[in-house]
């Protein structure tokens, strides 16, 4: 595979950059990708909106792509504003004379539609359409002939299409209006959809209802998470009927939640209303909550799909900055190789806590009997330099297709870099301006932090491992802590092992400090290394308040689980360096942070069992969830980005630390479990 895959964008310009094929060719650079491009219209427009729409001939569009298939093949291709009916038909007749394409009849009066599928030509590269159709406004951008080409005879040959919600409604108008039925889709359908008329247009008359139920809200509305799945799912259905004679190529919808927004507490609560219809429809729900994958068909008792809570608590202290004040972890250039430069603070941009955007992809099943629906959840940014975010999306996920990735990889990629390029983005002209399509200018295997994502180290650690970091964090012993239902002979054995892992925490702090040539590093280290010495007395009184006193915690051994753990821990740190040792110590730190942050949230609930009151293991839940432990997590999450955005870790290197980080955590893991065993 090419290292810098040809990409084809085939849309109409925009000469203020933040749109079209000129925000197109740009992402594809920023993904390392060679861009080429054919124009089917030319507008005069700027920040403030568009002032005149030029179409192109069909000749000159057919020629364009022709003549680049021929010369500079692309390993995928992405489409958007198609501008008109004879444009869409010219370029599927271009694309049937270089390629093999699936075999559908064509809607359209005209002749140039696929009627054959030659087994001669080479198979279509994967082809992702943004289907340009109804502005905000909710106004139709094409005639109702284009729009009937666009959804009977384009779309069929997508590998992936992302309509917005309006986008979306509109294409399903047409569906039911072609089927004659106006379905009311529920989760018993799943997977299945009213078989098209194929090859039928829609008249006039009918297209031209189907523009004014779109306008007027009217027809089918996307209001809520399950209409996006339910109208994602129909338009699926349509894709894999209208898919003949490739029965099992992949297809994908990406429904994307811009125009639907919601509280996080709403996505919660119709998720969970989603998961009670689920049962026996054929769909398969899958949750990537700000860049990390959740398991969220988990039934195990407390768990609630979101295991990643101490990050978002660390955030909101950063998203609660003025934007004057933005600092964290990157500085506007680094000292040790000045090459490696952060965006300027964004301009006008306010991350919403609270709200959030929802995109919804829809694939088959691995089986094909089902549909699969990943949710891509991330906080809502709220700026006005959003102009072009769907030309910018679609070209990430075309050029990341580019580069062999899978349809997922393609899409959460493609969304995370929308997401960076708003958040870094700066004001450009008076009106709606571009995202920064540059920020991924330098390649570095992680991003930059910014104040929408200000732990991307320690996200990409927890993305390395959601089965581990679960099973660590919601572990049965921590369970029963929360409800006070652990037998106390199991928590006994548990912080006499822990007063013995004090020892050796201490030891590494005080081996990092060693390992240092700097003052103020080895000033930390050592104090945390006193820390721990005086914490050790503190854990002594409370051995004592379970009943156990010095002298039987002297002649105590230390457990394998123990002994394997913090050898494990001393071993990293003589045979590495500063950074693996603090890697090593680091899912003790945030792993009992998340614990803590997350028996709080069960209390405060009053979650079935969870309690407070009566728990004898009150002091240990209030410790781990106080004040002051979460702010030496925070501190700990803080120093730990510095240190990666200093040294910006090579892939080998980032995949040495993981090495180290799921170890740690699955060692973390046993200790839970030597508590329950008694081992």
């Amino acid at each position: 595979m090419s290292d810098q895959p040809t990409i084809l964008t085939i849309a109409g310009s925009d000469p203020s950059g933040g749109a079209g094929i000129q925000a197109d060719l740009k992402t594809i650079e920023a993904h390392r990708g060679f861009g080429t491009s054919v124009i089917t219209a030319l507008t005069a427009q700027n920040t403030l909106g568009v002032q005149g729409v030029w179409e192109m001939s069909v000749e000159a569009v057919f020629k364009q792509l022709t003549c680049l298939v021929d010369d500079l093949p692309p390993k995928a291709i992405k489409t958007g504003m198609l501008a008109s009916s004879p444009i869409i038909q010219a370029l599927i007749q271009a694309l049937s004379e270089k390629y093999s394409l699936p075999i559908h009849n064509s809607s359209s009066t005209s002749t140039s539609g696929p009627q054959t599928n030659s087994t001669q030509l080479p198979p279509l590269p994967p082809l992702i359409i943004d289907p340009v159709s109804v502005s905000t406004s909710r106004h139709s951008l094409l005639s109702p002939s284009a729009i009937n080409d666009l959804v009977f005879d384009f779309l069929p040959l997508c590998y992936i299409v992302t309509p917005n919600a309006l986008e979306a409604e509109m294409i399903v108008n047409c569906l039911r209006a072609r089927s004659g039925s106006s379905p009311s889709a529920s989760m018993s359908t799943f997977g299945s959809a009213p078989r098209s008329n194929a090859g039928s247009a829609l008249s006039e008359e009918v297209l031209g209802k189907v523009i004014k139920d779109t306008e007027d809200d009217t027809g089918v509305r996307v209001k809520d998470l399950k209409s996006m799945i339910e109208v994602g799912t129909e338009i699926l259905a349509f894709l894999q009927s209208e898919n003949r004679g490739e029965v099992d190529a992949e297809k994908g919808v990406l429904v994307k939640g811009g125009h639907v927004p919601l509280t996080t507490s709403a996505f919660k609560a119709q998720f969970r209303a989603l998961k009670k219809e689920e049962v026996g429809s054929g769909l398969e729900v899958e949750v990537v909550w700000d860049g990390n994958t959740l398991e969220a068909d988990s039934n195990e008792e407390g768990e609630d799909g979101d295991f990643v809570e101490i990050l978002s608590a660390y955030r909101q202290t950063l998203v609660k900055a003025k934007q004057g004040d933005f600092t964290p972890t990157q500085a506007k250039s680094n000292s040790t190789n000045p090459d490696i430069t952060s965006p300027e603070p964004p301009v006008e941009v306010e991350v919403k806590e609270d709200e959030c955007i929802v995109d919804v992809l829809l694939s088959s099943t691995n089986d094909k009997e089902g549909v699969q629906a990943t949710l891509f959840v991330a906080p809502s940014i709220k700026s006005r330099s959003t102009h072009g975010t769907g030309c910018t999306l679609s070209a990430a996920i075309a050029s990341n297709v580019g580069h062999g990735k899978s349809m997922k990889e393609a899409v959460q990629q493609g969304i995370e870099y929308v997401q960076y390029a708003l958040i870094t983005a700066q004001a450009k002209g008076q009106g709606n301006g571009p995202l920064n399509h540059q920020c991924m200018t330098i390649p570095r295997p992680l991003p930059l932090p910014t104040l929408q994502n200000p732990h991307p180290f320690m996200s990409f650690l927890l993305r390395s491992s959601p089965g581990e970091w679960k099973g660590y964090v919601r572990h049965p012993f921590v369970l029963q802590l929360g409800k006070g239902t652990l037998p106390v002979e199991c928590f006994r054995h548990y912080i006499i092992q822990d007063w013995h892992y004090l020892r050796h925490y201490a030891r590494a702090h005080a081996l990092a400090a060693s390992k240092t040539s700097d003052f103020e590093e080895i000033k930390a280290f050592s104090e945390i290394s006193l820390h721990i010495a005086r914490e050790s007395t503190m854990h002594v009184e409370f051995c004592k308040s379970f009943g156990i006193t010095m002298e039987e915690m002297l002649a105590s051994t230390e457990s394998p689980a123990n002994y394997s753990y913090s050898q494990y821990i001393l071993d990293v740190g003589h045979r590495g360096d500063v950074l693996e040792l603090v890697v090593a110590v680091l899912s003790c730190l945030v792993g009992y942070g998340e614990v803590g942050l997350y028996l709080r949230r069960k209390i405060a609930e009053r979650s079935e069992g969870f309690i407070l009151e009566g728990n004898r293991y009150r002091r240990w839940i209030e410790d781990y969830s106080g004040a002051d432990y979460q702010g030496a997590v925070t501190r700990g999450i803080e120093s730990l980005e510095q240190r990666i955005v200093k040294e910006q870790p090579s892939p080998a290197r980032l995949e040495r630390l993981v090495r180290i980080w799921r170890d740690c955590v699955r060692l973390e893991t046993n200790f839970w479990q030597m508590g329950l065993d008694l081992s």
